[in-house]
Parts: C-alpha cells; sequence; structure tokens
C-alpha cells in the first residue's frame, strides 16, 4: 500500500511539472508583432491646416511590457544609425516587425527614440546671420522673407531631422505652406491600449498582432488660432512660395507651443 501510495504521489508531481512546462512553453512562445505609423485624419484647425507628410528619424525603439503570467519584456530594437519613416495622409511608413512573448500585458510600452540629423548644424551660421539681421532692423522686411525662404529652402533640401511636418494652410485668399521641423534628442513613452480604451492587451502566437501609433496635428495644433498663425514671420522662396517655418529659431512661440503637445498626444492601439 505505501509503495502503491508513493507510486501515485510520484505520477502527480510529475504531472505538476508537466503542466507547469507546458504553461512555461506557451509563455515564452514568440508571436508576430507589426508596429505601424499613421496621422490622425482629425481635421487640422478645422480643416484650414491640411497635412501633407510627416517625417519622423529613429535611433530606436525599446519595449517594456509587464506581463500578468510570465516574465516581463525588455528590449530594444537598434536602427544604427538612425531610421527613416515617411508618411503621408494616404500612406503609412512600412511598419517596423518584432517577435514578442504572446501572453496578457498590463501595461506595455513602447519607447520611440528619437535621432537628429547632424546637417543641420551646417545652417547654424545661415540661421544666426538671418537672426542678427532681424534684430538689427537694416533690411527691408521683403529681403529678410527672402533671406529665410533660402535657409528654408536648403533646409528641405538637405536636413531630415527627428521629426518635420509638411502642410499647406488656406483661408479664404490667404495661403501659406507650413514647414515644422524639431531636430533635438527626443523620447516619446507610449502606451499600448486595447480596443476599449484599456492597458490590458494581449497578444497571441495564433494571429499576427497589429500596433498603430497615431500622430496627431489636430492636437498638436489645437491651440493655434488662424490669426496667431497667420502672423508667423515667412519666408518667401521663388518670389511667390510663401512658407511659414516653425523651428526653435524661427517663430520660435508658435514652434514651442506644437512642441509641447507632441508626446502626449501620441497613442498606440493594439489589435484593434
Amino acid at each position: 500500500m505505501f509503495k502503491f501510495n508513493k507510486a501515485i504521489h510520484l505520477l502527480l508531481l510529475l504531472l505538476l511539472f508537466f503542466i507547469w512546462g507546458c504553461e512555461k512553453e506557451e509563455h515564452t512562445q514568440p508571436t508576430d508583432f507589426n508596429l505601424f505609423f499613421e496621422i490622425d485624419d482629425t481635421p487640422v484647425m478645422e480643416g484650414k491646416l491640411t497635412i501633407e507628410s510627416i517625417l519622423i528619424s529613429l535611433g530606436s525603439i525599446e519595449i517594456d511590457g509587464r506581463r500578468e503570467v510570465g516574465e516581463d519584456v525588455f528590449m530594444t530594437r537598434d536602427f544604427g544609425e538612425r531610421k527613416i519613416f515617411q508618411l503621408t495622409r494616404y500612406l503609412p511608413a512600412t511598419p517596423v516587425n518584432f517577435n514578442l512573448p504572446q501572453g496578457i500585458y498590463n501595461p506595455l510600452y513602447f519607447l520611440l527614440n528619437f535621432s537628429p540629423d547632424n546637417e543641420e548644424a551646417e545652417l547654424d551660421d545661415e540661421f544666426d546671420e538671418w537672426i542678427e539681421d532681424m534684430q538689427h532692423g537694416e533690411k527691408e522686411i521683403e529681403e529678410l522673407q527672402e533671406d529665410l525662404g533660402d535657409i528654408i529652402e536648403d533646409y528641405l533640401d538637405g536636413v531630415m531631422p527627428c521629426i518635420m511636418m509638411k502642410a499647406k494652410y488656406q483661408r479664404n485668399d490667404i495661403y501659406y505652406n507650413v514647414v515644422f521641423a524639431l531636430n533635438d534628442p527626443l523620447l516619446f513613452r507610449v502606451k499600448g491600449m486595447n480596443e476599449e480604451g484599456g492597458n490590458q492587451v494581449t497578444l497571441r502566437k495564433d494571429r499576427i498582432n497589429n500596433g498603430v501609433i497615431l500622430l496627431d496635428p489636430s492636437y498638436w495644433f489645437s491651440v493655434i488660432s488662424p490669426s496667431i498663425l497667420e502672423s508667423a514671420f515667412i519666408g518667401v522662396i521663388d518670389d511667390d512660395d510663401k512658407y511659414i517655418f516653425l523651428h526653435k529659431k524661427v517663430n520660435s512661440q508658435l514652434f514651442t507651443t506644437v512642441y509641447n503637445r507632441l508626446a502626449e498626444s501620441a497613442v498606440l492601439y493594439i489589435n484593434e
């Protein structure tokens, strides 16, 4: 009888180890996860500002995921020097593919490390000279607009900053090109959300899991009125192309207003 009970006990232990092993294996199984970047299609400034494209430059993406069962997940996708993503209103950028352990995450964070373009430094002297001319007030406004236009043209031709938004602004007979350019080191910490807006997201190995990070220019410009935007100093290219350039050295107050709303507006929807 003792030997029989001992055998039963041993079998139960083996069964428990087998079940535990299976559970452990299940929670270490990799899943396919595709991370997309898209532009939110909410009208910007009541439709007066039309977004044409948004460029983002990343050095790496870090993942910080806390799982309810299984080990937490910490990993980094390093892009080397930098990786450029070009988003338009109609075409999302090529996704970034990951293999993540399946399971229930609560929460799951993606940290976007933006990578500046060192080429911008080559324009420092031009920026500084233009700012000095503005402060001295010796040049006519038309000449200052043309000088700024030259800088903008050089910037668009030679610099791919951390974030660059290109847009068109139109109200009645007023028409401008609008460029927002940010080239300082930047970190976005974006939390994954489920279809109900909660923090708990589930990744399963039996399907392809998708996440979409939405960039929301409507929120970026939500506190900027048409009159404020139209009061910006403009640059002129080829005599008639008028540009509002939002940069830390040009129209800096408007630039700061947009900059302060960038990170907090980014959202990540998973498996909607």
